[in-house]
């Protein structure tokens, strides 16, 4: 015969068991690793602007902004019109700023990343076409998770910033060097008007 003890007994050790079994399959239970954000959802890139030029090399512009809580990695960057690279500026054993070539670009976790004239920058290495003020130029960033950002930006003329590049790369870029100027060469035209002018003193 069962007496009422051992019922309770035997209910509670059920209750027990059955607890324990949960706990060990709950426990047992592995959380879904959670999906990565692409990088390209956590940048934006504003006050955009490419330099308005008639052919060679010329160079865009903006300040990207990351707004996620990790670092991400620009190693790209694409235009329709031109074949690109990432150009970085770096300070020689003069303290003199020069630019290079780079493979990639940190935008740091909830931080900006300025491209500037005199500073880091998208260069556009050969243009396909005349880039004229008022134009848009479409680009594609890449980032080291293969995700991607698309924006245009509108060209505009541009005067200013003297580049200078590292050893080794300033004739490559010396057609962009160029491009920061009126293309012209006041000394030059002024010494054509001079001899004209004394030819005709000579008449």
């Amino acid at each position: 015969m069962i007496t009422r003890t051992a019922r309770r007994l035997t209910a509670v050790t059920t209750s027990a068991l059955a607890a324990a079994l949960l706990a060990s399959c709950a426990g047992g239970a592995q959380p879904e690793p959670a999906e990565d954000t692409p990088a390209a959802d956590a940048v934006t890139i504003d006050d955009v602007w490419v330099k308005a030029a008639d052919d060679g090399m010329t160079s865009a512009f903006g300040v990207l902004r990351n707004a996620g809580e990790e670092p991400v990695t620009v190693v790209e960057v694409r235009s329709p019109i031109s074949p690109m690279e990432l150009h970085e500026t770096v300070e020689n054993e003069a303290g003199e700023m020069l630019m290079r070539e780079t493979t990639e670009f940190s935008l740091p976790a909830g931080g900006d990343f300025l491209l500037e004239p005199g500073g880091n920058h998208f260069m556009l290495m050969d243009l396909a076409e005349p880039v004229r003020p008022g134009d848009e130029v479409d680009f594609t960033i890449v980032f080291d998770d293969d995700s991607i950002l698309d924006f245009s930006a509108v060209a505009k003329e541009y005067g200013g910033a003297q580049e200078h590049y590292v050893p080794g790369e300033e004739d490559e870029h010396e057609e962009h060097a160029e491009g920061d100027t009126d293309g012209g060469d006041p000394q030059h035209d002024d010494e054509d008007e001079h001899a004209g002018h004394e030819d005709g003193d000579d008449e």
